[in-house]
């Protein structure tokens, strides 16, 4: 097996954040499924709670997913995991990436509106299709982005 280089994942504060996040939404969806459904009357009641508890497993799930998604840089191969789901690239398949800053508007304490930027980082294959995307979250993305340079430059060399 070939020796990991770097691994492009979540920062660990953001995955502490994650973590609590996840807990009590769990929590929550578990409380409602035990205490809150068996005090249901009548089948509407039961059917709006039964809903708001999945709507916190989605949650759940969607923040696992959030979570466990990395990309792991081998010297012959790159590897994009995501909960389950497991692709492996050749280094020549990961062909460009581009930056993109995402505006977000929220309204802050004193009621006026603030707007943030993201930092979003894609990556697409040759034919444009994007094949991964991270944000600021993440550690280790411009490592990606000079590896796929990199393998880009050398694949034009060789063609030449």
């Amino acid at each position: 097996m070939e020796s990991l280089k770097y691994c492009v994942c979540m920062k660990r504060g953001y995955k502490i954040f994650y973590a609590i996040c996840i807990s009590v939404s769990f929590i929550c969806a578990l409380y409602i499924c035990v205490f809150g459904l068996p005090k249901c009357k009548s089948l509407g009641n039961y059917l709006s709670t039964l809903f708001i508890a999945g709507f916190f497993l989605v949650i759940t799930i969607l923040g696992c997913n959030e979570v466990t998604k990395k990309v792991q840089v081998y010297k012959g191969k790159i590897i994009y995991r995501r909960m389950l789901k497991t692709i492996e690239y050749k280094p020549s398949e990961v062909y460009s990436s581009k930056e993109n800053y995402v505006e977000t508007d929220y309204r802050d304490e004193l009621g006026g509106w603030t707007t943030t930027y993201d930092k979003v980082t894609t990556f697409y294959d040759s034919n444009e299709k994007k094949l991964f995307k991270f944000g600021m979250a993440y550690e280790n993305v411009q490592k990606l982005e000079k590896t796929v340079a990199n393998n880009r430059k050398s694949i034009k060399n060789m063609k030449k």
